[in-house]
Order: structure tokens, then C-alpha cells, then sequence
């Protein structure tokens, strides 16, 4: 009918929300691969696809050990917090924590990863 509101073509899928897990030597492995395998299924018919963008950043791109901090689980995180794109959402496992709480450098990131998300 006239003056009906055609659409104007198929609607953008909105964008996946970057998700950043902190991983550091001494975080627990259940604490963020829990949280990683979930939320990167998690999708949403509506968005058509994939709700978040999950990576793993760690303090340096050097390989670390989750879990013991001598004999725990080998990783290399994604990105540093050197190169960590702004995030929409921080995730902050548990663990041996005082890599990141004794980093200077770490708490001024995280402040500010927290400070910047949506």
C-alpha cells in the first residue's frame, strides 16, 4: 500500500562484543577456560552469529604456566596488554594473583580496560 514502510534491504548484524580473559601465571585453568568455552559459543539468532569475540590476553607474549606456577599447563595468551584492541567486557579469573596485582604496569591496564568498556 502506499505510504507503507518498505525495508530498505536485510538489517547489519551487529558486531560481536570483544571479550578479553586476563590469563596470567598462577590462574586457575577452570576459572577461564570455563568462562571461554562458553561465552565463545554463545550466539544469538537475532544477531545472527557469534555474540562475543573471545581472546585471551596476558601480561607479555612470553609462555607462562596456568594453574602451578612451576608445573602447571603451559599457555601463550592471544594478545598482550601492550596490544589488546579496547575491549567491551574484561573477565578477571581467579588464582595466584600477584602477577598482575605486583605489575604496576598490569593495574594501571586493567584500570583502564575496565574504565573503557562498555
Amino acid at each position: 500500500p502506499a505510504g507503507a514502510m518498505q525495508p530498505s534491504g536485510p538489517a547489519s548484524k551487529p558486531a560481536p562484543k570483544k571479550l578479553g580473559i586476563l590469563v596470567f601465571p598462577g590462574v586457575q585453568v577452570i576459572d577461564f577456560t570455563g568462562p571461554y568455552e562458553v561465552l565463545s559459543g554463545a550466539s544469538s539468532k537475532t544477531a545472527g552469529g557469534p555474540l562475543f569475540e573471545v581472546m585471551t590476553v596476558g601480561l607479555s607474549s612470553e609462555v607462562f604456566r596456568a594453574g602451578s606456577p612451576t608445573t602447571g599447563i603451559r599457555m601463550l595468551a592471544d594478545r598482550t596488554i601492550d596490544d589488546c584492541p579496547k575491549l567491551d567486557i574484561l573477565v578477571i579469573p581467579g588464582g595466584e594473583i600477584g602477577s598482575v596485582e605486583d605489575s604496576p604496569k598490569a593495574m594501571e591496564w586493567v584500570n583502564k580496560a575496565v574504565g573503557e568498556a562498555a
